[in-house]
């Protein structure tokens, strides 16, 4: 709990807020860094949050910001603002061209994810905020909402709904826990077949080439009981690793 009660703190005593998502960031990235910048505001009305996803974000994720209807930017300059906080995003180097900015910056930052954490983003960091039991970015910010007992809206419910869906691949490897805030979720009135197509993008041709680069360039070995696939692309590499795991990789 005192973690939640200095993140209140941090809120309360800020005017300006920089929230980071990762490079190319996901849906679970952007969706959560909306839910934070949400929750931030309900708990200080003057606080000005600002999202940013350095050098843009992904195809998916620009369909998703349409959706629910907020901008993330593409840069910034952290000793602009009171404080930082960054969302599924476990290691400084996921910064890009900001990475230096925030290692350098005084500024308090804060970091919120499902993932473990970069011992040296640690030793930066002034909070940690992370669940690696969770299946998603979105469920770990959901869990602040419902510590500091606030109501997620309609939009926020679908923010949640989204990233939930894409971080565990249309609920394919979701858990009890993230199914049972799934069902949570839709309780507020969305309707899942649409929420569930506005993170379905149909596959260009040259995302279907560069997976098909792969498979060509693919090399395999078994190590204790794994097969582990390696291959070369210029481009689309989380799809094409989404493509060598479905050909039986591990």
């Amino acid at each position: 709990m005192r973690r939640f009660e200095q993140l209140a703190r941090t809120a309360k005593t800020s005017r300006r807020a920089l929230i980071l998502c990762h490079q190319n960031a996901d849906p679970d990235a952007v969706c959560s860094a909306y839910l934070l910048s949400r929750l931030l505001r309900r708990m200080n009305r003057r606080l000005k949050a600002v999202v940013v996803s350095p050098d843009g974000v992904s195809k998916v994720s620009a369909r998703v910001l349409q959706h629910i209807r907020f901008e993330v930017g593409e840069s910034a300059e952290p000793t602009e603002f009171d404080a930082i906080f960054t969302v599924d995003t476990n290691t400084l180097q996921q910064l890009g061209s900001l990475k230096q900015a925030v290692e350098s910056s005084r500024r308090p930052l804060i970091v919120i994810d499902h993932h473990a954490i970069h011992p040296e983003t640690g030793a930066r960091a002034s909070l940690l905020i992370s669940d690696e039991r969770a299946t998603s970015a979105c469920e770990v910010v959901y869990e602040l909402f419902k510590a500091l007992r606030v109501r997620l809206a309609k939009n926020e419910a679908l923010a949640a709904f989204l990233g939930l869906a894409y971080e565990t691949g249309h609920f394919a490897i979701a858990t009890t826990r993230s199914l049972k805030l799934a069902c949570k979720l839709l309780d507020s009135g969305l309707d899942a077949t649409k929420a569930l197509n506005i993170i379905r993008v149909p596959m260009d041709n040259s995302e279907r080439i560069a997976r098909m680069k792969s498979a060509r360039r693919l090399n395999w070995e078994n190590i204790d009981c794994w097969i582990v696939a390696t291959s070369t692309v210029g481009s689309f590499h989380a799809s094409v690793a989404r493509a060598l795991i479905g050909l039986g990789a591990h």
